[in-house]
């Protein structure tokens, strides 16, 4: 018998989210036909300076879709979103820094900004959104460097 199985009916979940196992159908059927590849080595390395340069043309296109502009010299790759945040917020805050969020937020980033020494400023929401006074009012009295989104979609 699992928690799943015995756990109350009034409890929320707060731990991790993991999809349902048919989504899990064509990430499967992905890895399958990548492995059928003669070079598929090439999925599980690490690459070196200069071999991404498709990567960054994928992220410029992608990036054009949402109408911004960037070049190759403008992206830096990561390896997962936890590896982005922290160098991120180490090059452009110092300690005592406040940057300023989304009421329910990544807490990755509370515990980078933590380590950094950097202020989370909550901005109140209306209607699902962040609400523009409570932005404007962050900017003049909260003294914010920054903004942390987490986009819904593109």
């Amino acid at each position: 018998m699992s928690f799943e199985d015995t756990k109350p009916k009034h409890l929320i979940e707060m731990g991790a989210t993991l999809p349902d196992n048919a989504s899990y159908e064509p990430l499967l059927l992905q890895l399958k036909s990548m492995l059928q590849e003669t070079d598929y080595e090439k999925w599980f390395g690490y690459g070196r300076a200069g071999e991404s340069l498709w990567q960054k043309d994928a992220a410029i296109k992608l990036i054009r879709r949402g109408g911004f502009e960037a070049t190759v010299d403008n992206i830096l790759l990561a390896n997962g979103g936890q590896n982005a945040i922290a160098p991120t917020l180490a090059s452009l805050c110092k300690p005592g820094d406040r940057i300023g969020v989304d009421h329910h937020t990544y807490p990755g980033l509370k515990t980078f900004a933590t380590m950094l020494s950097v202020k989370i400023v909550p901005i109140k929401s209306e209607n699902n959104e962040m609400s523009p006074k409570a932005f404007e009012y962050a900017c003049k009295n909260e003294n914010i460097k920054g903004l942390y989104l987490i986009p819904e979609s593109w």
